[in-house]
């Protein structure tokens, strides 16, 4: 009798043993934050800020970047990814890093808002109907950039705060969910997409399954060179730290 308790014992801690390693090998894995947004909204500078501290002129590309961020006061390293702009790009290279994937940082120009709230919409509509990331309850970071730097300062009433940002884009996003509703319906079944927000109500990003906080910041800074030009990326870079 005491010998099979201690062989029901055994086999229970090691079954204990085997999940835990299970899940924190799991969690090991998941160490890549993706940066996302539309094309211009200075994805990539965002990633040079925070990777290397440093300002550095930047293009449209078809690839992405990836490097290892050290995670400031922590021991902690994660994997950006900073992923291009273009719808397509973009669908296929998030794909590709889904299975590791711990977060999304998804950039928004604040001054360029106005014209591109129905894109950032439809943007963020896509990313949060998305099966296989809805299934991971990534943190997400809706970052609104180009706050204050000289050329946008010239009309301050273009540039949007993240408040009217995140007010915004709910009204947007709602219009969407009633507008694309039946055609979820009709695709139900195998589907690659579930439904964003609450059904009969108007969209709430405190709705959604992912953590989502907004934050404002600037990559580019506030000075008049560019070059020589501070970032305003603390709300990034805390944000960041929580995740470790």
């Amino acid at each position: 009798m005491e010998t099979l308790l201690t062989i029901a014992g055994t086999a229970t801690l090691l079954l204990l043993l085997t999940v835990f390693y299970f899940l924190f090998s799991r969690r090991k894995k998941r160490n890549i934050v993706a940066i996302v947004g539309l094309s211009d909204s200075g994805k990539t500078l965002l990633y040079y800020r925070l990777l290397f501290k440093s300002y550095k002129k930047t293009y449209a590309s078809v690839k992405e970047n990836t490097g290892v961020y050290q995670v400031p006061k922590s021991n902690g390293t994660l994997e950006l990814v900073d992923v291009p702009g273009h719808e397509r790009v973009r669908g296929t290279i998030l794909e590709k890093y889904t299975p590791n994937l711990r977060a999304l940082i998804i950039l928004i120009d604040s001054f360029n808002f106005p014209k591109e709230c129905i894109d950032v919409a439809a943007m963020l509509y896509d990313l949060f109907s998305n099966k296989a990331l809805a299934k991971k309850r990534l943190s997400v970071l809706i970052a609104c950039n180009k706050q204050g730097t000289p050329r946008y300062i010239l009309d301050m009433s273009l540039s949007k705060n993240s408040d009217i940002i995140q007010r915004d884009l709910a009204q947007e996003i709602s219009r969407l969910c009633k507008s694309r509703a039946s055609t979820l319906e009709e695709t139900a079944k195998g589907a690659k997409t579930v439904t964003v927000g609450k059904k009969g109500k108007n969209f709430e990003f405190s709705d959604l399954h992912n953590e989502v906080c907004f934050a404002e910041c600037s990559a580019r800074g506030n000075g008049v060179d560019e070059a020589s030009s501070r970032a305003e990326i603390e709300e990034v870079e805390n944000w960041i730290m929580q995740l470790c």
